[in-house]
């Protein structure tokens, strides 16, 4: 904990990245991570005044963690209930 109580945060949690910097490194375009956002399957650390979404390493990897879990839950299954 610092002076204030608080507890320290890494340089590389307080790095925002905009929407195409997420994208790219996600793998897709800009206007599908704006629609995650929209659907709630992502959510962005940040808006800023003029609307623009910004996000931290921490939460797209959170992300792509859910996708890859839901996509082996979808490949596990066999069909029968």
């Amino acid at each position: 904990m610092d002076e204030h109580g608080e507890e320290p945060v890494s340089q590389q949690a307080l790095q925002l990245l905009s929407t195409r910097e997420a994208a790219a490194q996600l793998g897709i375009h800009p206007t599908t991570l704006t629609r995650a956002v929209h659907r709630g399957l992502i959510r962005p650390a940040r808006v800023t005044p003029g609307g623009f979404l910004r996000f931290t390493q921490a939460e797209l990897d959170h992300f792509l963690a859910q996708r890859l879990n839901n996509l082996a839950d979808r490949s596990g299954r066999t069909g029968a209930t």
